[in-house]
């Protein structure tokens, strides 16, 4: 429930917040953080792109942002879900190289999605 809790107000800080990664205080927040955001940004994006009104090429950098963003985005959720369940393994008396190795991941992942998800966030903005 405290994860879900977690997720939610993040979600809520990528919808209110121009980078809602740079206000989380650690991995894991930083993790839900982006990926808030990029879920926030492709339902904008989607609607952007259904809207007749909205030019040609911005739709179409909408659609080629969003391409790279959701494999990185559910890469991210998945290290993200993996480095929660390493952290119960630690807690329960696990290995802390599963923590370790889920850690790094996690790391890598985020950083690959601030990337990818600002080119989405920029490619919805300029509308």
């Amino acid at each position: 429930m405290r994860r879900f809790s977690i997720l939610l107000a993040v979600l809520a800080l990528a919808a209110c917040a121009s980078n809602p990664t740079s206000v989380a205080t650690d991995a894991e927040q930083k993790a839900f953080a982006a990926y808030g955001t990029f879920v926030v940004f492709e339902e904008a994006g989607a609607k952007l792109v259904s809207d007749p009104t909205v030019s040609a090429t911005v739709k179409s950098a909408i659609v080629a942002a969003d391409a790279k963003a959701k494999p990185t985005a559910d890469a991210l959720l998945k290290a993200a879900q993996d480095y929660i369940a390493a952290q119960a393994t630690v807690k329960a008396g696990g290995s802390q190289n599963v923590l370790t190795t889920a850690s790094a991941n996690l790391a890598t992942w985020t950083l690959q999605a601030e990337n990818d998800v600002t080119a989405l966030v920029s490619a919805v903005q300029s509308k």
